[in-house]
């Protein structure tokens, strides 16, 4: 085994029972200036800049754990998504049942006599985007909805003020601009990453 060989397979760092990091992970290897390679001369072991790889390292850490900030945001938000499209299907559908109903349709036998009350359909279909407007968004898209409701002005029949939806979307807004998940490109480069 030659000296590079060794240190190759030098454990560096055990972090848990099955996994092992190992020097050459960390470090170059190359023959020393002037060695004989042939007589499998000694190993120079160049290390890498280790002040930028932790540099580096510690920006690929924050965004991870901005990841699973917006990660743990992801469920709710599905819930409430969720909420939203099971009452709306519940008023197109008493809708649709409505319809063939009256008009004497088979499809109308289908079904039951319709006893649900519209309206109260449509005031639980209300609550649950109110729901949904108060659940943390974990990416720009969900926001871009709660944008959409206000400039659309869906919100109006909501039992939500129009101030409220706005610091609703400025809270979300806030917390994806201070985690973000990407880095721009050259941003060290530029000296914006501290």
């Amino acid at each position: 085994m030659t000296e590079a060989d060794r240190v190759r397979s030098t454990p560096l760092l055990s972090t848990s029972e099955n996994s092992v990091l190992y020097l050459s992970s960390f470090v170059k290897l190359r023959p020393a200036a002037g060695a004989a390679t042939a007589a499998g001369g000694m190993a120079e072991v160049i290390a890498l800049d280790y002040a930028s790889r932790r540099r580096q390292s510690v920006a690929r850490t924050g965004t991870i754990n901005n990841l699973k900030l917006r990660q743990e945001r992801r469920p709710a938000w599905r819930e409430a998504e969720k909420r939203v499209a099971y009452w709306r299907a519940r008023i197109d559908m008493n809708d649709a049942i409505y319809c063939v109903q009256n008009s004497k349709l088979e499809e109308g036998n289908l079904h039951s006599p319709l006893t649900e009350d519209r309206f109260d359909l449509v005031r639980r279909w209300r609550l649950a985007v109110v729901w949904q407007i108060f659940t943390p968004a974990s990416r720009l898209a969900d926001v871009h909805w709660k944008e959409r409701i206000l400039a659309n002005q869906e919100g109006r029949y909501l039992p939500i003020t129009e101030a409220e939806l706005r610091q609703v979307i400025a809270q979300d807004v806030e917390f994806l601009r201070q985690h973000p998940i990407r880095r721009a490109r050259g941003e060290e480069a530029r000296g914006l990453r501290k």
